[in-house]
């Protein structure tokens, strides 16, 4: 029941942001894969592919952090499905949703990103990795160029983790490019 309560959700959520794109400042693509334990997670995921949208709607209230003298703020919401095969025969499936506050500072035309929010797993574990919940917190950095006035490109790092508000937090890593269209 939980699973399909958890598709269904993913269901919606893209539903929405597929058909509200004239609400966000522009929607993008993101595909990539899990990473090993090199970085903040621990277990391999490294097998696993990632897709998902995300919708970026500009915003004005985490400028107030002053301090980071940032160029832009964003709201994003991101709806992703990862896969992995564990043999021939077996897979782990895991759907997430997160809500973020995200951070852009522009060079001429490159960019940088920082973002924190909150994720939602449909499962708890993935692959040999076992969360220990399914609400977790996301971390998001990018490093990216503004290949044209309504295109961008960025490879991302995302973290997925309680924060130890749960135990384990072993995390899930993932290495994503993202291709994002402006309106």
């Amino acid at each position: 029941m939980s699973e399909i309560c958890s598709r269904t959700a993913l269901a919606l959520l893209l539903t929405l942001i597929a058909n509200s794109a004239k609400a966000f400042d522009s929607l993008a693509l993101t595909v990539g894969n899990g990473m090993n334990d090199t970085l903040i997670q621990s277990g391999d995921i490294s097998t696993a592919h990632i897709i998902g949208v995300d919708g970026f709607i500009e915003s004005e209230f985490p400028k107030a952090i002053r301090f980071l003298k940032v160029d832009q703020t964003f709201i994003n919401i991101h709806a992703a499905s990862a896969q992995s095969r564990k043999d021939t025969e077996a897979y782990d499936q895991l759907e997430l949703a997160a809500i973020s506050a995200l951070w852009r500072w522009r060079g001429e035309t490159a960019f940088a990103d920082a973002g924190i929010g909150l994720a939602y797993l449909s499962e708890q574990r993935f692959e040999e990795v076992k969360m220990g919940s399914k609400a977790n917190f996301v971390l998001d950095f990018a490093l990216g160029v503004q290949w044209s006035a309504n295109l961008d490109i960025s490879l991302r790092y995302r973290h997925y983790s309680n924060g130890y508000t749960e135990s384990p937090n072993p995390g899930l890593d993932f290495l994503v490019l993202q291709t994002a269209f402006h309106f």
